[in-house]
């Protein structure tokens, strides 16, 4: 019997998704502490309210994961490598 063949393109699409909802959760946590309302958000990231709205409701799909890392970095966060693979740490 053969190993079971993996998509690996449907596993890149499953990771990439569930990496874009942890950056916004991410991002989502950081606005809180800061208790930043949406109007704020907006202001600082240069968003429209809907956008922002996506944002806080995880909607992923109007985002890539290089837009979630410059707002992270607008936030003050920047990307730093460690053994367990990349954090986002304070500037």
């Amino acid at each position: 019997m053969g190993a079971e063949k993996r998509d690996i393109y449907k596993d890149a699409i499953i990771y990439e998704g569930k990496l874009k909802v942890d950056l916004m959760k991410f991002i989502n946590s950081v606005c809180k502490e800061r208790e930043l309302s949406q109007k704020e958000v907006g202001e600082i990231l240069k968003m429209k309210q809907p956008r922002v709205s996506d944002l806080q409701n995880l909607n992923s799909v109007h985002f890539s994961i290089t837009i979630l890392h410059r707002i992270s970095y607008v936030l003050g966060y920047k990307e730093k490598k460690s053994e367990r693979g990349l954090n986002l740490v304070r500037r």
